[in-house]
Protein backbone atom coordinates (compact mmCIF):
# COMPACT_ATOMS: atom_id res chain seq x y z
CA UNK A 1 0.00 0.00 0.00
CA UNK A 2 1.49 3.36 -1.02
CA UNK A 3 1.59 6.50 1.05
CA UNK A 4 -1.19 8.98 0.38
CA UNK A 5 -0.25 12.64 0.12
CA UNK A 6 -1.47 15.00 2.84
CA UNK A 7 -4.10 16.59 0.62
CA UNK A 8 -5.13 13.13 -0.65
CA UNK A 9 -4.35 14.11 -4.22
CA UNK A 10 -2.53 10.93 -5.09
CA UNK A 11 0.14 8.45 -4.14
CA UNK A 12 3.47 9.78 -2.88
CA UNK A 13 6.61 8.62 -4.65
CA UNK A 14 10.09 8.21 -3.27
CA UNK A 15 12.35 11.19 -3.95
CA UNK A 16 14.46 10.74 -7.04
CA UNK A 17 18.21 10.89 -6.56
CA UNK A 18 19.51 14.44 -6.86
CA UNK A 19 16.06 16.00 -7.24
CA UNK A 20 15.38 17.32 -3.74
CA UNK A 21 17.51 20.45 -3.88
CA UNK A 22 20.97 21.91 -3.81
CA UNK A 23 21.87 20.11 -0.57
CA UNK A 24 21.40 16.75 -2.24
CA UNK A 25 23.76 17.65 -5.08
CA UNK A 26 26.74 18.52 -2.89
CA UNK A 27 28.14 15.02 -2.46
CA UNK A 28 27.14 13.69 -5.85
CA UNK A 29 28.97 13.72 -9.16
CA UNK A 30 26.55 16.40 -10.39
CA UNK A 31 27.48 18.54 -7.38
CA UNK A 32 31.18 18.23 -8.14
CA UNK A 33 30.58 19.20 -11.75
CA UNK A 34 28.45 22.16 -10.64
CA UNK A 35 31.23 23.42 -8.35
CA UNK A 36 33.76 23.08 -11.19
CA UNK A 37 31.40 25.00 -13.46
CA UNK A 38 31.09 27.80 -10.89
CA UNK A 39 34.84 27.87 -10.47
CA UNK A 40 35.50 28.15 -14.19
CA UNK A 41 32.66 30.47 -15.19
CA UNK A 42 32.63 32.86 -12.23
CA UNK A 43 35.78 32.70 -10.14
CA UNK A 44 38.41 32.49 -12.89
CA UNK A 45 37.17 35.59 -14.78
CA UNK A 46 36.76 37.42 -11.46
CA UNK A 47 40.36 36.60 -10.55
CA UNK A 48 41.59 37.80 -13.94
CA UNK A 49 39.69 41.09 -13.52
CA UNK A 50 41.03 41.61 -10.00
CA UNK A 51 44.62 40.92 -11.09
CA UNK A 52 44.27 43.34 -14.00
CA UNK A 53 42.81 45.93 -11.60
CA UNK A 54 45.75 45.48 -9.23
CA UNK A 55 48.33 45.83 -12.02
CA UNK A 56 46.64 48.94 -13.43
CA UNK A 57 46.36 50.68 -10.03
CA UNK A 58 49.82 50.31 -8.52
CA UNK A 59 50.36 54.02 -7.87
CA UNK A 60 50.62 55.14 -4.26
CA UNK A 61 47.71 57.13 -2.85
CA UNK A 62 47.29 58.84 0.50
CA UNK A 63 44.24 58.03 2.59
CA UNK A 64 43.71 60.52 5.38
CA UNK A 65 41.23 60.38 8.23
CA UNK A 66 41.55 64.06 9.14
CA UNK A 67 39.49 66.19 6.72
CA UNK A 68 40.59 69.47 8.35
CA UNK A 69 44.35 68.78 8.20
CA UNK A 70 45.07 66.40 5.28
CA UNK A 71 48.83 66.72 5.80
CA UNK A 72 48.74 65.17 9.28
CA UNK A 73 51.07 62.13 9.01
CA UNK A 74 49.60 60.47 12.11
CA UNK A 75 46.21 60.05 10.42
CA UNK A 76 47.38 59.45 6.85
CA UNK A 77 48.01 56.04 5.30
CA UNK A 78 49.89 55.79 2.01
CA UNK A 79 49.44 52.51 0.11
CA UNK A 80 48.90 51.39 -3.49
CA UNK A 81 45.37 52.08 -4.75
CA UNK A 82 44.56 48.42 -5.41
CA UNK A 83 45.03 47.61 -1.72
CA UNK A 84 42.41 50.20 -0.80
CA UNK A 85 40.12 48.80 -3.49
CA UNK A 86 40.53 45.24 -2.20
CA UNK A 87 40.00 46.40 1.39
CA UNK A 88 36.75 48.11 0.40
CA UNK A 89 35.66 44.93 -1.41
CA UNK A 90 36.36 42.79 1.67
CA UNK A 91 34.68 45.29 4.02
CA UNK A 92 31.62 45.36 1.75
CA UNK A 93 31.44 41.57 1.72
CA UNK A 94 31.72 41.40 5.53
CA UNK A 95 29.01 44.03 6.01
CA UNK A 96 26.75 42.27 3.48
CA UNK A 97 27.26 38.92 5.20
CA UNK A 98 26.52 40.46 8.60
CA UNK A 99 23.33 42.12 7.38
CA UNK A 100 22.19 38.89 5.74
CA UNK A 101 22.94 36.93 8.90
CA UNK A 102 21.00 39.42 11.03
CA UNK A 103 18.01 39.43 8.69
CA UNK A 104 17.84 35.63 8.72
CA UNK A 105 17.80 35.47 12.53
CA UNK A 106 14.06 34.91 12.73
CA UNK A 107 14.33 31.89 10.43
CA UNK A 108 17.14 30.39 12.53
CA UNK A 109 15.06 30.98 15.68
CA UNK A 110 12.05 29.34 14.04
CA UNK A 111 14.17 26.35 12.97
CA UNK A 112 15.51 25.95 16.53
CA UNK A 113 11.99 26.09 17.97
CA UNK A 114 10.71 23.53 15.49
CA UNK A 115 13.69 21.29 16.20
CA UNK A 116 12.94 21.40 19.92
CA UNK A 117 9.27 20.73 19.22
CA UNK A 118 10.13 17.76 16.99
CA UNK A 119 12.46 16.34 19.64
CA UNK A 120 9.74 16.76 22.30
CA UNK A 121 7.29 14.91 20.06
CA UNK A 122 9.81 12.11 19.49
CA UNK A 123 10.31 11.75 23.24
CA UNK A 124 6.52 11.75 23.79
CA UNK A 125 6.13 8.97 21.24
CA UNK A 126 8.82 6.91 22.96
CA UNK A 127 7.13 7.40 26.37
CA UNK A 128 3.61 6.61 25.12
CA UNK A 129 2.39 3.05 25.65
CA UNK A 130 2.24 0.89 22.57
CA UNK A 131 -1.15 0.79 20.86
CA UNK A 132 -2.94 -2.55 21.23
CA UNK A 133 -2.72 -4.80 18.19
CA UNK A 134 -5.77 -5.61 16.05
CA UNK A 135 -5.89 -9.20 17.35
CA UNK A 136 -6.22 -8.05 20.98
CA UNK A 137 -9.33 -5.94 20.30
CA UNK A 138 -12.48 -8.05 20.74
CA UNK A 139 -14.86 -7.88 17.80
CA UNK A 140 -17.78 -5.53 18.35
CA UNK A 141 -21.42 -6.27 17.65
CA UNK A 142 -22.23 -6.56 13.96
CA UNK A 143 -23.55 -3.34 12.46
Amino acid sequence: MGTVLQDRQGIARKAEHGQIGARTLIGTEKGIMFRRFLLIVILVPLAVILIALAVANRQMVAFTLDPFNPGNPALTLTLPLFIFLFLMLVIGMVIGAAVTWLRQGRYRKQARQRGVEAENLRQAIKRAPAAPSQAAIPPGPPA
